[in-house]
């Protein structure tokens, strides 16, 4: 099983398919025991053999609610189930209205513990929780997404850099 992050620059698909219109929160602790929310889109009824992550920017949004991003890159990759990891301190109705929530909005919780090494730690642990699942592993990030999948390079993750994405 290779992880292969991947970062796309200035790309734009057009929108066709949803991955899931209404994906189940799930949940699993790291070993200091702290909680970490996903969503786990499958785009086929069969088996998927490969998993792309998304991991969107820094902005205060509940990733579920980042429908752009899933739109566009569930496209590229159809046959991939698409794991999406909820940052600390957000839940499904930050950003409901499919923006960004202003910064008296944004809660508390997230700007106290939102940092890209926190949010690397996170994406640790589902990678190890789903390596043995599926034959390739991509990771695909924008913004301070770009960010957060780098860091992964300190843990000898193989790493194929395209460039960097933008989407809105």
């Amino acid at each position: 099983m290779k992880i292969l992050p991947v970062i796309l620059c200035s790309m734009s698909f057009f929108i066709a398919n949803q991955a899931n219109s209404s994906p189940e929160l799930q949940k699993i602790q790291n070993k200091q025991g702290k909680e970490i929310h996903y969503y786990l889109l499958k785009q086929n009824e069969q088996p998927a053999e490969n998993l792309l992550v998304l991991i969107q920017g820094s902005d205060c949004r509940s990733v579920i609610n980042n429908t752009n991003m899933v739109e566009n890159f569930a496209i590229a990759f159809p046959d991939n189930d698409i794991l999406l990891v909820e940052k600390t301190g957000l839940d499904s109705q930050v950003g409901k209205d499919g923006k960004e929530a202003s910064a008296e909005d944004c809660p508390i919780a997230y700007m106290e513990n939102d940092s890209p090494l926190e949010r690397k730690d996170n994406y640790l642990t589902l990678l190890a929780h789903f390596k043995n699942s599926y034959q390739h592993i991509v990771l695909l990030g924008g913004s301070e997404g770009a960010v957060v999948t780098n860091l992964g390079r300190v843990f000898n993750i193989e790493i194929i850099i395209i460039g960097s994405i933008r989407v809105q």
